[in-house]
């Protein structure tokens, strides 16, 4: 009986925790619209998008490389250039703060490769 109230103790701590960590996104903040690439050099690329309009609005943008995050830029308005990339797959995500609420993250896949 031990053995059992000790494993269903550890998947509700573990089932909880994920639960947790997972449910952040605020639907009724909308993410970024119309997320595109503007320009790209060898070492950067750059993105705008559209606001929404809401209340207290900024955005963070942040990227992932070989599954490992950047830091998250919090940008005041729609557009922003990540710089210094290293040759490599990228996946940049944008997401909306407003309100004390976060978006779900809209994701870029792009393909830097040094020219």
């Amino acid at each position: 009986m031990k053995k059992f109230m000790f494993i269903a103790t550890c998947l509700f701590l573990v089932t909880f925790c994920f639960a947790a960590t997972l449910n952040t996104a605020d639907f009724s903040c909308p993410p970024p619209q119309n997320v595109a690439k503007i320009s790209e050099t060898y070492n950067s690329i750059s993105f705008d998008w559209n606001d929404c309009f809401c209340p207290s609005q900024t955005f963070e943008v942040y990227y992932v490389k070989d599954g490992k995050a950047s830091g998250i830029y919090p940008v005041s308005g729609s557009g922003f250039t990540f710089s210094n990339l290293s040759p490599g797959d990228y996946e940049f995500h944008f997401r909306t703060t407003c309100g004390g609420g976060v978006s779900v993250d809209v994701i870029i896949e792009e393909d830097i490769v040094i020219g």
